[in-house]
């Protein structure tokens, strides 16, 4: 249990610093290497809000652009999710929003 907060900690300090360096480039990478955090309404059916975008251009060990870029968001989600009280969904996507969609 001693190791839990620093990694918590951790994680959200290196998501911080992707969601702060993506933000200088934003829409620079292709879609297929991007994911894209959203979560679900409590109160609305069927809706979906765009939390965060991961468009880092780091790679994981021996990894590609892609893998960085989920394993940070599926993370973050899950994190999220741990939450005591939350009942929103959170899930990634591939790719930008799209607002379309």
């Amino acid at each position: 249990m001693t190791g839990k907060p620093k990694t918590v900690a951790a994680i959200c300090a290196a998501q911080m610093f992707v969601l702060v360096s993506s933000y200088a480039h934003a829409h620079q990478l292709p879609n297929q290497v991007v994911a894209t955090l959203y979560r679900s309404s409590a109160v609305i059916e069927g809706v979906k809000f765009k939390i965060a975008t991961f468009d880092s251009a780091e790679t994981t060990v021996g990894g590609s652009k892609l893998d960085y870029n989920w394993q940070n968001c599926v993370d973050s989600a899950k994190l999220r999710m741990r939450q005591s009280g939350v009942t929103t969904l959170f899930w990634c996507e591939r790719g930008y929003h799209n607002e379309k969609q």
